[in-house]
């Protein structure tokens, strides 16, 4: 894990051996070889996705991408931004191969852009579809809209109707990280909307459940993103855990990994789980919770983990981004952060840090101590962003 702790399989094992990990993990690799995992339609398409996709950002060649398409997955995400286009062009053999059988969608800008004339958006896609060697996408998403307002921008929705009527795309969506609930109502309200891809999992606030839920019972799909973010940006957490939250850890049962996916695709709103798998072990760990139904326990054991380390995960409110004097962006930082610690992708963290502007870095970070005073989960903000900058600068 580049130096910054034990590995994501070491650390299972590590927090679980109390409980005899090895001997409730569920089905091998080699017996879920034999099966393919199930797929749901999503609400708002025609489209049968399986529960588990994949997200292209960490994406480096295409044995990942097989690897789980021997398992039955068939819901392949990427965007333009992902290793500046890299990841699109990555993705060339894998459509050739499989491309009858797979769901494929891409993204539109980022969060600064989205107000940009119609024009911009049809040769972004054009741009996608040379990259991908194609001249379809399924869905085509308004990437990572932080605001209602960056929802209801006309010019993509336009650009998309125009390619969707020369067969080219065939649905519209819209993927959030920050102001989440606000947006999702918003995508309500407008109706132009037939998929949102939300990142949502067991640390997020009921509001934000009952929004999505609202959105589902509005005919739109509902893709996960995130669903693993307590565990992974914890990952080489159980080092440096006191003793009381080392406890906590000691009682799980199983991999908490596959449990997260499982309580998460119990909620039946939720059409699939986009995972940024970067290894063929993490693939054939995380199938295991694709295949089976969730447990009793699940719940249970995952908000005991989310009380343990409730103040060292940042939820992506985005409450600190309006009470910062000088404007650091710091759920953004502190995701490049996890990209370096937890999942191994520093090179990918180094960049995205600095593409930010400068005057939004950790940086220029006066130690006020505002955004720690609002952050209602009582992050040690000044800290950690300090951290991040050492890290990623």
């Amino acid at each position: 894990m580049d130096g910054q702790g034990i590995s994501r399989r070491t650390f299972i094992r590590t927090a679980a051996v109390a409980a005899g990990f090895a001997a409730v993990a569920g089905p091998t690799p080699a017996r879920c070889q034999e099966r393919t995992l199930p797929k749901r339609r999503m609400a708002g398409t025609e489209l049968d996705v399986s529960v588990l996709g994949y997200g292209t950002e960490f994406m480096q060649d295409r044995a990942v991408a097989d690897h789980l398409v021997s398992f039955g997955v068939n819901h392949i995400d990427t965007a333009p931004v992902y290793q500046e286009g890299e990841a699109e062009r990555r993705l060339v053999p894998v459509i050739r191969d499989h491309g009858d059988s797979l769901v494929l969608t891409t993204k539109w800008g980022h969060h600064s852009d989205l107000a940009a004339p119609k024009d911009e958006f049809l040769a972004s896609f054009a741009a996608s579809c040379e990259r991908m060697e194609t001249d379809h996408v399924d869905i085509m998403y308004v990437h990572d809209a932080r605001t209602p307002e960056k929802a209801a921008f006309a010019s993509p929705y336009e650009a998309f109707r125009e390619l969707r009527d020369a067969g080219k795309i065939g649905y519209y969506g819209l993927s959030t990280h920050l102001g989440q609930e606000a947006t999702v109502l918003k995508c309500i309200e407008l109706g132009w909307y037939s998929v949102l891809m939300v990142a949502w999992n067991f640390f997020s606030p009921p509001s934000l459940t009952d929004a999505l839920k609202r959105a589902a019972d509005n005919g739109m799909g509902i893709v996960v993103i995130k669903a693993l973010k307590g565990l992974s940006e914890g990952q080489d957490w159980f080092q440096r855990a006191t003793p009381e939250q080392r406890a906590v850890l000691d009682t799980f049962e199983g991999s908490m990994y596959q449990r997260a996916i499982r309580w998460t695709l119990s909620h039946d709103f939720v059409s699939s789980i986009i995972m940024s798998v970067s290894n063929l072990d993490q693939v054939e760990e995380n199938v295991v919770g694709g295949f089976e139904a969730s447990r009793v326990g699940d719940a249970r054991q995952l908000r005991r983990y989310a009380r343990a380390v409730s103040n060292q995960v940042c939820r992506g409110c985005a409450t600190c981004l309006g009470a910062c004097p000088v404007g650091v962006a710091v759920p953004d930082i502190l995701r490049y952060r996890a990209y370096h610690r937890a999942y191994g992708e520093a090179h990918t963290a180094r960049r995205l840090y600095a593409d930010l502007p400068e005057s939004m870095r950790a940086n220029a970070c006066t130690g006020c101590g505002i955004c720690a005073a609002h952050c209602p989960y009582g992050l040690a903000v000044p800290e950690l962003i300090a951290e991040a900058h050492r890290l990623l600068a």
